[in-house]
């Protein structure tokens, strides 16, 4: 599937006609820097371009949280914190609330609020 596809994928899924979310999803796109790439495939993307991607699909949705397992598991040192710095915007400018597993303290470290859990105990 093409970059637009998979951005729209729940939208399609929940068999909404494309005239209702074809604009929304575009600019969903654009917010996220990946505009350019609608057409392409996964294959001819970066990594923090295929993440950035991921996020689209789950923004197009609308929603109030996005639940992320290692969102930068995949990506180098410099993307991660790209990717990272892009859910802070996001969190921030679409008042959207993001919950986050990670083993990176770094990554970490842009919560409002942490969580630890060490041997299946909350900390």
């Amino acid at each position: 599937m093409t970059v637009y596809e998979n951005i729209v994928l729940p939208l399609v899924l929940d068999k909404q006609k494309e005239s209702a979310y074809k604009q929304h999803a575009i600019d969903v796109a654009e917010y996220l820097g990946i505009g350019d790439a609608l057409k392409k495939y996964p294959s001819q993307l970066s990594g923090g371009e295929q993440q950035r991607v991921a996020i689209a699909r789950a923004l197009v949705t609308n929603p109030k949280v996005i639940f992320l397992d290692e969102p930068t598991g995949s990506l180098d040192k410099e993307r991660g914190k790209q990717v990272m710095e892009l859910l802070k915007t996001i969190n921030k400018e679409k008042g959207v609330a993001l919950v986050m597993i990670t083993h990176s303290q770094a990554h970490a470290e842009y919560a409002s609020r942490i969580v630890k859990m060490e041997d299946g105990l909350l900390g």
